[in-house]
């Protein structure tokens, strides 16, 4: 597997940072510890001079850069591309941040025919030491994109009519812990247009997908849905969600009553684990399961 990594070529020297063919070997070594053992990697930079302190490139110059960067990297034809920090990640994905998008494949302003992944620079682990711990989770996406790494099927009961939703209640077993989840229409429970789609339900290696909102079915099917939904929420069932209070507000607002015997919420419970990192879904995913991310291309 080739690696080309784009690093922006310059360095801040009022700061002790991480050289970049250091931190390359840091990130080979993890790439490594995927399986890829046979490694062709090049570090590629948008500038070809150290800058003075106080310095900053021209936005001529810089373009000139990343001309030359891109040549190079269509020469080299690797497997994957990794922008390492956000200032060689705009010039990929002007529009996105690397907040957002660390390890995750980005559709590019220019092509460069391979994924193209960005990670976060060594700079910000050599400010934020206890922020390194998400390289791991980042390089092992990246690791899975380029392996071509196929999507985990996951069974499931989708539940739409009134059958399904009896069948649903009955083999609900009532001292499991099941966790649940909620697609919606947006962010706000108060919008106009806001709706409750499905509520997605996982209990001792079952899954089921209840559709709520309403739609061409018959009227006893979305109502005997709905209630198969609120008996389940109301229940003494223990239950577990991401950034529960997501699913509290929703709750309330379309079944008039919070959800009972919530007792685990795992966006908290990464929290008191790792304070200093990220919480959201998909890197939990792919830090701790074999899925990859929820926000990956189905």
């Amino acid at each position: 597997m080739s690696v080309v990594f784009v690093w922006p070529g310059y360095v801040d020297r009022k700061k002790s940072f991480i050289r970049y063919k250091e931190s390359s070997a840091m990130f080979v070594e993890a790439l490594e510890s995927y399986g890829f053992t046979s490694l062709d990697v090049r570090d590629f930079a948008l500038l070809q001079r150290p800058l003075d302190r106080g310095e900053k490139p021209t936005k001529s110059e810089v373009m000139v850069g990343f001309d030359a960067m891109l040549e190079k990297i269509r020469k080299a034809e690797p497997s994957v591309v990794i922008p390492v920090g956000s200032a060689s990640f705009k010039f990929f994905s002007v529009d996105n941040k690397i907040s957002v998008w660390a390890g995750r494949e980005v559709t590019p302003k220019v092509e460069v025919g391979c994924p193209i992944i960005p990670i976060y620079h060594p700079d910000f682990y050599a400010q934020y030491p206890k922020k390194g711990r998400e390289i791991p989770s980042q390089l092992k996406a990246i690791a899975r994109t380029v392996e071509g790494h196929e999507r985990k099927e996951i069974p499931f009961t989708l539940v739409r009519d009134v059958d399904d939703a009896d069948m649903f209640l009955a083999d609900l077993q009532p001292d499991k812990i099941a966790t649940f989840d909620y697609e919606t229409t947006g962010l706000d429970p108060f919008a106009p247009d806001a709706d409750i789609r499905v509520l997605s339900v996982h209990q001792d290696g079952r899954n089921w997908v209840i559709v709520i909102e309403e739609d061409e079915r018959h009227l006893a099917s979305v109502t005997a849905c709905y209630n198969a939904a609120y008996t389940f929420l109301m229940s003494d069932i223990p239950k577990c969600a991401q950034n529960s209070k997501f699913e509290d507000k929703w709750t309330k607002v379309f079944f008039g009553s919070w959800p009972n015997n919530v007792v685990h919420d795992t966006q908290v419970l990464h929290h008191v684990l790792h304070e200093e990192s990220a919480h959201n879904l998909s890197m939990l995913a792919y830090e701790y399961t074999d899925l990859g991310g929820y926000d990956s291309e189905m």
